[in-house]
């Protein structure tokens, strides 16, 4: 892994490209509320949401990549106690 003072900079890079797709996802998901359907508006807002859906995925992935990190030694237990009740108390919360 390609790595500057202990971050993954291919890991940060993605964060910052699946920032901004999840920024078009969210504008052009309004223009598809407020514009006709089928008008070249609607068409336009429903292509750039589509090209950008790529980035929730990464997000997980990325969460997954750094979880489960194989350099990294972590107890199961501690992934039951620490990982998962932060997990379900967001969940509870939201």
């Amino acid at each position: 892994m390609a790595e500057s003072r202990g971050r993954v900079v291919y890991a940060d890079l993605l964060r910052i490209l699946a920032t901004f797709a999840v920024i078009v996802i969210h504008v052009a998901g309004g223009g598809e509320k407020t514009a006709p359907v089928g008008s070249p508006d609607w068409q336009a807002c429903n292509i750039y949401n589509t090209l950008a859906r790529w980035a929730v995925p990464v997000f997980v992935m990325l969460s997954g990549m750094f979880l489960l990190n194989p350099d990294k030694e972590i107890a199961a237990r501690k992934i039951y106690t620490k990982y998962i009740f932060r997990v379900l108390l967001a969940i509870a919360v939201w």
